[in-house]
């Protein structure tokens, strides 16, 4: 302690500096550490053997290289200047918070402007697209309330799943604000419009499935050898000879989310 106390400022020329400190950007200072019960405690229970009297000591500075070396950039040539008329946009909430393509999603929102523009994030499954996301539609009919914009999806391809509903804001160029909110993408049975046979592969025409797609009619799950995932937008399946005949509800499983309950015909 004496000779910490003696030497509490090491310098770069110091004899017993180590090469692998050395160049310092200011001389390293050795000050007392006050350690508290729980630091001791800590200490105690790392160590196998019994501690000798011991006091903390901490030692400044770290000095870590920057893996890249820093290029100033140009300089401005345009000045540009923009008015922003708010903190920026804040999505509120979200509802429906599960919608499929062609449904209307409503989005509570403040702060929004005229360059504030929507979008949906790529998720893994999607098809080849924008790296930023999703472009959303933007439904003006009928007329969204005030403070709520009236969204739909872009595409019946997307993967199922919750994803990030994102509202970026620029005014004259510039990037003044942006927000996120959580919505599900869930798979959706569209059709067909007539009988389904009983027996033998039919085709649904589907949104957002995935190879994962499960089925379920009348509230029993197909089994998997009687559904075949074709894509985003088409399942094969083989109805039971044993389903009554009639309308009955059908409801698609993928991505671990479950999608809302369609109607189909199933012939005699």
């Amino acid at each position: 302690m004496q000779a910490l106390h003696g030497n509490a400022i090491v310098g770069e020329s110091d004899p017993k500096l180590s090469p692998l400190a050395k160049p310092l950007v200011e001389p390293l200072r050795i000050t007392p550490d006050s350690l508290d019960l729980e630091a001791l405690s800590k200490l105690w229970t790392a160590t196998t053997q019994p501690l000798r009297l011991s006091i903390g000591y901490e030692v400044s500075l770290v000095v870590v290289d920057a893996a890249e070396t820093h290029v100033a950039g140009p300089p401005v040539r345009t000045r540009r200047v923009a008015v922003v008329p708010t903190m920026g946009p804040r999505l509120r909430a979200v509802d429906p918070p599960r919608a499929s393509l062609g449904d209307d999603v409503l989005v509570t929102a403040e702060g929004l402007t005229a360059g504030s523009v929507f979008t949906l994030a790529r998720e893994r499954g999607d098809q080849a697209g924008p790296a930023e996301g999703w472009p959303m539609t933007v439904v003006p009919t009928p007329p969204a309330p005030r403070g709520t914009v009236r969204l739909a999806l872009p595409s019946g391809d997307l993967a199922p799943g919750a994803r990030r509903l994102e509202v970026t804001a620029t005014e004259s160029g510039l990037l003044v604000g942006r927000d996120s909110i959580g919505l599900a993408v869930v798979p959706r049975v569209t059709g067909p419009a007539g009988a389904l046979a009983k027996g033998v592969p039919v085709d649904l025409d589907t949104v957002h499935a995935a190879d994962d797609v499960e089925v379920f009619l009348a509230g029993k799950r197909l089994a998997p050898a009687d559904v075949t995932f074709v894509s985003a937008v088409s399942v094969q399946v083989t109805i039971p000879p044993a389903t009554p005949a009639g309308p009955t509800e059908i409801v698609l499983r993928a991505g671990k989310v479950a999608g809302p309950t369609a109607v189909v015909e199933v012939a005699p």
